[in-house]
């Protein structure tokens, strides 16, 4: 009977080490995948496209310092839709095989640039608020996120005027199995992940 204890205990042992070693270099595989593709380089084309894209650089048109809607209408139709396409260089010359590429000439998107947009529910407002405004919107939550399907101009019943494909499906309720998409931590709060989203296909000149 000590023989086959012995031999019981050397077995689970040896068992033991062998997925002890297996973890290792399941690990020591998993540490060099992640920390071989780091470059000192990520930290600054981050920053970069930030600025470029916020315009954080510029006086006008500065996504940082928005604080009406005409604002935010300002620095997306004469900042951000601009600068997702490569323009005209400096001199005049046209962006020669520069497909793809944003306006800064040295990023190309994979894929095309997408934005999402979140809308909270429009409620009655109480009998007290009711003689100065009619509709209340309150802060936005999960419990108060608007999920309903609209029609170009956030209206419920047919519009006259005929919109392409990509403007009516901006306006319909996309969930998150849909988009693959997951909740978002922001500064000032934490966000669904649905939404109503557009994509930014095509040329510049549909795009404006």
């Amino acid at each position: 009977m000590c023989a086959r204890d012995r031999r019981l205990k050397e077995i689970q042992m040896w068992s033991i080490i062998r997925e002890t070693l297996l973890y290792i270099c399941f690990l020591s595989l998993l540490y060099t995948v992640i920390f071989s593709n780091c470059q000192s380089n990520s930290y600054s084309q981050v920053k970069h496209l930030q600025n470029f894209l916020l315009n954080s650089r510029q006086m006008d048109d500065d996504y940082t310092k928005i604080s009406t809607i005409n604002q935010y209408w300002n620095w997306l139709e004469n900042s951000f839709i601009s600068n997702i396409r490569a323009q005209e260089w400096y001199n005049g010359d046209a962006p020669r095989n520069l497909s793809g590429f944003i306006n800064d000439k040295s990023s190309r998107l994979i894929g095309w640039v997408t934005m999402r947009q979140l809308r909270i529910k429009s409620d009655l407002c109480p009998a007290h608020v009711n003689e100065i405004i009619s509709t209340c919107r309150y802060d936005y939550s999960f419990s108060n996120e608007d999920k309903n399907s609209y029609k170009p101009g956030w209206v419920v019943n047919e519009t006259i005027q005929t919109y392409s494909s990509s403007i009516n499906q901006s306006f319909i309720y996309s969930t998150s199995k849909d988009l693959d998409t997951y909740i978002y931590v922001g500064d000032h709060g934490t966000y669904g992940s649905g939404g109503y989203v557009y994509e930014f296909r095509g040329r510049l000149v549909d795009l404006q």
